[in-house]
């Protein structure tokens, strides 16, 4: 497989009722998950500072890991835990690939 980093942007917003620790736990949960897999190489989550609006940022070695890891992990427990805490129709998620580092 050819390497070119991709970055996996996953934009929501939580429910009212989900705390953030809830949301730290799960995205921990999903990254263990991952980790299994070759390919995942490393992700942070991020939290806006004025809204409850939440950011994952998860890299890949290259775009058919990401497809690899993805049809795993949309069927796992960890994934549909994820979700039960999130409100659905604020899910984006987005790819780009890796230009530069620094």
């Amino acid at each position: 497989m050819e390497t070119k980093t991709i970055t996996e942007l996953v934009q929501f917003e939580a429910l009212e009722t989900t705390t953030d620790e809830q949301i730290v736990s799960a995205v921990d949960r999903l990254n263990q998950f991952q980790k299994a897999y070759e390919g995942f190489l490393d992700a942070e989550v991020a939290r806006d500072m004025k809204e409850n609006s939440w950011r994952i940022i998860f890299h890949y070695e290259n775009f058919e890991w990401v497809q690899e890891i993805g049809s795993h992990l949309r069927s796992s427990r960890e994934f549909r835990d994820f979700k039960s805490l999130i409100a659905s129709e604020s899910l984006n998620i987005s790819f780009g690939q890796q230009l530069g580092y620094w």
